[in-house]
């Protein structure tokens, strides 16, 4: 008995393992979030919205690409397009933190638990995947136009 595995339920089983591992560190930011709105703090109201909004971002471009790449379309001007917003996205908490040491009272900004590096990793992966999306249409295209 042969059991075929279609794209749809890999997919599936893919973004549920995403959203899964995810869960934890965003109920723990949204948790901070309404704390700090609790408390009136609005560095770390402006610092843990957008890090919500990051991670809401981020989940809509993977499943955007994940339906490009469903429907057969993978080197797609789209794919590419999103893979550098997602990179812009993940660099914005970056911005905001630093701006926050710069302008703001470091001693409060540095008790914010952000892993910087993480940001920084996640943000550049996201850009290098788009310029490789880029190399793909951009060879997808010249074929298409060789043929």
């Amino acid at each position: 008995m042969k059991k075929t595995t279609s794209l749809n339920f890999v997919t599936g089983v893919f973004i549920g393992a995403l959203c899964f591992t995810s869960l934890s560190g965003i109920n723990s930011y949204y948790i901070s979030l309404k704390q700090s709105i609790i408390d009136s703090n609005i560095s770390f109201i402006i610092m843990y919205a957008s890090i919500l909004i990051s991670f809401l971002v981020l989940g809509i471009g993977v499943c955007k690409i994940i339906n490009n790449i469903n429907k057969k379309e993978i080197f797609n001007k789209q794919n590419f397009l999103i893979f550098d917003v997602m990179g812009i996205i993940l660099f914005v908490p970056i911005l905001i933190y630093l701006s926050g040491m710069v302008f703001g009272n470091s001693e409060v900004w540095k008790s914010l638990p952000i892993e910087l590096n993480f940001w920084l990793v996640a943000s550049s992966f996201m850009f290098i995947l788009g310029k490789v999306f880029l190399y793909g249409y951009r060879l997808q295209k010249e074929q298409e136009l060789t043929i």
